[in-house]
């Protein structure tokens, strides 16, 4: 199984930013929680649906600290053009 978002943070306790792949050109196995990541692209300011957000809410366990009255979310997201991952160690 593979990802086409991931959710990135410096360690675990810190705030997160959703990266998304360019395209859906490439995804990356859904095995690559802890990974180190370096990921290059750009980011983006969008307003999610909230059909796009109950979807990533119930198919993919996102989760948003900010949702707006009508359902919808503004997020600060991060289009990547490419990923590497490197295990973490220990």
């Amino acid at each position: 199984m593979e990802g086409c978002w991931a959710e990135v943070a410096e360690n675990k306790d810190a705030k997160s930013i959703r990266v998304k792949m360019k395209g859906h050109a490439f995804f990356i196995p859904l095995q690559s929680a802890g990974a180190k990541a370096r990921v290059e692209g750009t980011f983006q300011v969008k307003t999610l649906t909230k059909a796009m957000v109950d979807h990533m809410i119930e198919e993919d366990g996102a989760k948003f600290d900010n949702r707006n009255a009508d359902g919808t979310v503004t997020e600060v997201s991060f289009e990547a053009t490419g990923i590497e991952l490197k295990k973490a160690t220990k």
